[in-house]
């Protein structure tokens, strides 16, 4: 291990503290549960630190989403006193039930009609909230049960319902898709235009569309506009009055502190930054442990106008390919089946195309490898354990450990030619050749995407995740490359390199997209 990585690493141990320091500040009752009935919903009930409650929020994640990454949305509206519902739709989060649009919608009318018959929440008091798919189901249960207001941040493509929710706040992003723009103007037209004075609230009929200029469709759930604008919009419908809840929580101590609702992103945030700045010294220790020490196998590169030409003909052939037919359907991940035969497929049709520089990258010794391999899991729970605390749900269930397994085999022929089109690694001091190899690896990612989008417009494939989730593609992309190129460097191995790329791939769809 080198001194660097030491430093780095005791930085990184100092952010997690840090961070989880920023989060504990939060003096908020926690409860797991499960919303029985023929659906069995995951649940989260958090209980503001106060004497008298002013009501409660139910939050509806949106699609690949779940109960944690709605969690700030939450705490706004506990700063406004209320008991808030977080909850998992079925194949998202901890819900391992098979997921479909109208089972999500049928799952979430069942809870909110199962906790009004209980008697924990009440239609004079009850707030809904939800993003994208959650937005339109908190919209469409006007029709099943009508509650003092609705909240829906970027709201999917929906059939409207017969009346309109009371007390509509709706949110759009200057830069989501352009549907999802269309479908907020449309509420705006079917609401009457924007109607937010007292009068209004008191009559249940108000309404506004808010714009949020530089803001993308995920952005909007960490956005302080919009967090503040659901809070005073809380206010306003429970008719509390804007001085009723700016009083600073208390803590669980006797002292009292100000508390900021985006306090557990900013935690969350910074234990993430630590966790990436341990990872050198954690890889040179899992190396050095295993004795996987080597030195690198040098691989000429094929020529990159090839290479491009290569994956351009392999990503539009499994495109076509999976117009017919998806391989991997069996798999059973929405989005996810049909990314990773994506992957499957084009590299098949790039080992065919050169067969030589694949079959080059198969030496690697048993040490390396099986660095490689708890490295990539140490890596995967870590950091998946840290998300899954307050951030999001990250931690593999039952149902997606066996995918995870399965997946890793399915995509190690992607991470081979990924490897063997991308040349040996060049040495560190050359900076040049070290961007223009990096260059290459986002230029081939990119084409497998556009062609994924190029599915999605021209042959229908329904795959709106793959363009939804395009930010987070590239910056999951980014952290693969750079940890799999830090194996490497370290093992010496190309082959130990493809299996960590691909124990990280194998997570990301595993954990991210519901299954079905």
């Amino acid at each position: 291990m080198k001194r660097y990585e030491v430093v780095l690493a005791i930085v990184g141990a100092l952010l997690v503290l840090w961070g989880a320091r920023i989060i504990r500040r939060w003096p908020v009752g926690v409860q797991q549960t499960i919303l029985e009935g023929t659906c069995h919903l995951p649940a989260t009930v958090m209980d503001p630190h106060v004497t008298k409650r002013s009501g409660t929020a139910i939050v509806i994640h949106g699609l690949s989403a779940n109960r944690r990454i709605m969690r700030e949305t939450g705490n706004w509206l506990l700063f406004n006193g209320l008991r808030v519902y977080l909850i998992d739709l079925p194949g998202h989060g901890d819900n391992a039930e098979p997921f479909t649009y109208a089972r999500a919608e049928q799952c979430a009318t069942e809870a909110v009609e199962a906790l009004a018959r209980r008697g924990e929440i009440s239609p004079e008091n009850t707030i809904l909230v939800g993003h994208s798919m959650g937005g339109a189901i908190a919209v469409r249960l006007a029709d099943r049960f009508p509650v003092i207001a609705t909240v829906a941040i970027s709201p999917a493509p929906m059939i409207l319902p017969k009346r309109m929710p009371a007390n509509l706040l709706v949110f759009s992003a200057q830069f989501d898709l352009p549907l999802l723009r269309q479908q907020a103007t449309e509420l705006e037209g079917a609401a009457g235009g924007v109607r937010d004075r007292l009068p209004d609230f008191q009559q249940r009929r108000a309404f506004r569309l808010s714009q949020i200029p530089h803001a993308s469709h995920t952005s909007l759930l960490f956005d302080l506009r919009v967090g503040r604008e659901i809070l005073y919009w809380a206010w306003n419908a429970l008719g509390t009055g804007k001085e009723a809840h700016l009083v600073p929580f208390q803590s669980n101590t006797s002292q009292t502190a100000s508390i900021d609702p985006q306090d557990t992103v900013r935690g969350s945030a910074l234990g993430v930054v630590g966790l990436l700045l341990m990872f050198p010294l954690v890889a040179s220790t899992m190396v050095a442990v295993c004795g996987a020490r080597g030195e690198a196998v040098q691989v000429e590169r094929p020529p990159v106008a090839r290479s491009i030409l290569r994956w351009v003909i392999a990503a539009l052939f499994a495109v076509c390919v999976l117009h017919y037919f998806v391989p991997l359907w069996f798999v059973h991940i929405f989005t996810g089946s049909y990314l990773a035969s994506l992957l499957l497929v084009a590299a098949i049709v790039v080992a065919l195309l050169d067969r030589g520089a694949v079959r080059s990258l198969f030496a690697c010794s048993p040490r390396a490898g099986i660095a490689a391999v708890l490295l990539g899991l140490a890596t995967m729970l870590g950091i998946g354990a840290w998300l899954n605390w307050q951030l999001t749900d990250a931690w593999l269930n039952g149902a997606r450990w066996w995918r995870l397994a399965l997946l890793f085999l399915l995509l190690i022929p992607y991470q081979f030619v990924e490897e063997a089109a991308l040349g040996a690694l060049p040495e560190l001091r050359d900076r040049s050749k070290r961007a223009s190899r990096f260059g290459l690896f986002l230029l081939l990612r990119l084409i497998l995407w556009l062609a994924a989008i190029f599915a999605l417009y021209v042959f229908l494939s329904g795959q709106i995740l793959i363009l939804l989730m395009g930010v987070y593609f590239a910056a999951f992309s980014i952290l693969q490359r750079l940890a799999a190129d830090g194996v490497r460097r370290r093992t010496g191995s190309a082959a130990a390199a493809a299996a960590f790329g691909a124990i990280l791939a194998a997570w990301f769809i595993a954990a991210v997209f519901p299954l079905t």
